[in-house]
């Protein structure tokens, strides 16, 4: 039996492995280790009262599955934090979502800068008025996450990160140790060229933060709402930590972050862009 164990060792090793207790565990923690990997597969505005936004393109990655779609949008969001002019073939990010085919095959859309039709604004914009929602998802990804979840919940055994039951209980299982979502305004007046600027340090408004300890189920039940009662170029920031309970005893948190543009102004103002555009096309 032990020799099955070791994927058909053979029987002189698998006579040492016997007599050597700790190069039986060390293998059997290899076998057991638990990986997991937050995605961000949903970061959006509501498109009420939109005025434009750019149209959804898939995100090219190494295979057709949301884990992969992630590392490559990730860098993307993640020029932004730089803190240096961006080379012109570097797209603003504007939004997020995930998307799955008949086929099974699955990913992540984005609104891109340079994906949107010549003449168009690059980001979505919308005039002043109301609150509109905020959507984010988080989706947990990883190795071995189902055995870990069926040994104190049998009903989950065979299930997996697609399925939504499974989703529904892990978040449940991890806690979100600091949080915050804010709005800082982009240097400079309301402007094609100001797009691409630096956004500023100190929050333009705080829709939510960090209170205490709650699970990430909990956290994404909530409701978070933008005020456009300003004229601006925006960014939103998602920020968190989160710590897996079951899996993660002796090691660090795990930060997600992300990021977005949007434009917040008048008819006026996007009369001004759509004049600047003509003369030129970001990309």
């Amino acid at each position: 039996m032990l020799c099955r164990l070791l994927l058909g060792a053979p029987a002189g090793l698998c006579f040492l492995l016997i007599l050597s207790p700790s190069t039986i565990q060390a293998e059997s923690i290899t076998v057991n280790v638990v990986e997991w990997t937050p995605v961000i597969t949903e970061f959006q505005i509501s498109e009420r009262d939109v005025r434009y936004r750019p149209p959804f393109a898939r995100v090219e990655s190494q295979h057709p599955t949301i884990p992969s779609a992630w590392e490559t949008l990730k860098d993307m969001v993640k020029i932004k934090l730089r803190g240096k002019r961006w080379g012109e073939d570097e797209p603003v990010i504007g939004g997020w979502a995930d998307w799955m085919d008949e086929e099974g095959a699955s990913g992540i859309e984005a609104m891109r800068s340079d994906k949107a039709p010549e003449g168009f604004l690059p980001v979505p914009s919308f005039l002043r008025g109301g609150p509109v929602p905020v959507r984010w998802k988080i989706e947990i990804w990883g190795k071995n996450l189902s055995r870990a979840l069926a040994e104190t919940d049998p009903s989950l055994e065979g299930l997996g990160p697609a399925d939504p039951e499974f989703q529904e209980a892990i978040k449940k299982r991890i806690e979100v140790r600091d949080f915050s979502l804010t709005v800082h305004k982009l240097e400079g007046e309301v402007s094609l060229e100001n797009i691409r600027k630096g956004a500023l340090f100190d929050p333009f408004k705080v829709l939510g933060e960090w209170d205490y300890t709650r699970s990430l189920a909990e956290y994404e039940s909530q409701e978070f709402l933008l005020h456009r009662g300003a004229i601006y170029i925006g960014e939103l920031q998602l920020r968190m930590r989160l710590f897996f309970t079951e899996v993660d005893e002796g090691r660090a948190d795990t930060p997600v972050e992300a990021y977005l543009r949007f434009i917040c102004g008048s008819k006026v103002d996007f009369r001004v862009i759509g004049h600047q555009m003509r003369s030129r096309r970001i990309r």
